[in-house]
């Protein structure tokens, strides 16, 4: 399964596209071990938030709508680069490279989009669900695919994260 994640729980914007071979039922550290990378980028608003001392959520929300469909942008052709170069998965998953006309095409070979809904910044947990949401539309309008939103917890996504191997 192909994986768009989103992350905007607090002070940065994260968008990854991954792939894992394995079905939705399993062992959750094989599933994590097997998982590949194809794509990831993070923003950091940390120097905008030293400036007030912290974190201000209205800001930080603000910073993420700022560059979150930039960062979309990039991590798609991340992906698509990434396949290019490994045309042997790109075949697993079915993609041919020849008929992408841009990144938004790659977004109707997703099956899933896992975004941050918990705990965070309601305003800035807001720009992630919203993005998931109306990426979810699109696919479904553009590709007839019915493609999931799943919820994620933040903090569960870092105990997951702390299971890779390599």
């Amino acid at each position: 399964m192909l994986y768009l994640s989103i992350e905007t729980s607090c002070d940065d914007t994260s968008i990854a596209i991954l792939y894992n071979p394995l079905s939705e039922t399993g062992s959750l550290l094989a599933k994590v071990n097997q998982t590949q990378i194809l794509g990831q980028i993070v923003s950091s608003q940390i120097k905008t938030h030293r400036k007030f001392g912290g974190v201000v959520p209205e800001i930080g929300a603000r910073l993420h709508t700022n560059v979150i469909h930039y960062l979309l942008d990039d991590v798609l052709n991340q992906a698509i680069e990434h396949l290019t170069s490994n045309p042997t998965l790109a075949s697993q998953l079915d993609i041919d490279l020849k008929k992408l006309t841009g990144p938004k095409d790659f977004l109707g070979h997703v099956d899933k989009i896992c975004v941050t809904t918990e705990p965070g910044l309601p305003s800035a947990l807001r720009v992630g669900l919203e993005l998931a949401k109306t990426l979810q539309f699109f696919v479904i309008t553009n590709y007839n695919k019915n493609i999931q939103i799943k919820k994620i917890n933040h903090l569960r996504g870092h105990i997951a994260s702390s299971m890779f191997i390599g």
